[in-house]
């Protein structure tokens, strides 16, 4: 069957800024920009490690994707799970307890 794949990245300080991501995955999923006052809409906030994050969800035609933006520590985590779109929705459940079970290195 159709899987999706996840990615794990990590950037330097805000990597573009979160309105710059959501858009750049819903461009990847066929999807219509948003602007700043539509980023509300298009992202959910949920916390990665005791820490704030956002989550992304960019569900096309044929392929989407769900993405966690975390800023942290003066770096940006990505958490990407990408795939065809009957495939993504179904695996949110199992995404978001593998962003959750995330852990730092205490500094």
């Amino acid at each position: 069957g159709q899987r999706a794949a996840i990615s794990v990245t990590k950037l330097a300080k805000n990597a573009g800024g979160l309105l710059a991501n959501v858009n750049r995955w819903r461009g990847q999923a066929g999807l219509a920009p948003v602007d700043a006052a539509g980023l509300a809409k298009a992202t959910e906030q949920v916390s990665v490690a005791g820490t704030p994050a956002t989550l992304v969800e960019a569900i096309g035609e044929k392929s989407g994707s769900m993405s966690v933006y975390h800023p942290v520590g003066g770096q940006t985590g990505f958490y990407k799970m990408s795939g065809p779109s009957d495939v993504v929705p179904a695996e949110k459940g199992a995404f978001m307890e593998f962003v959750q079970s995330i852990r730092f290195p205490k500094p």
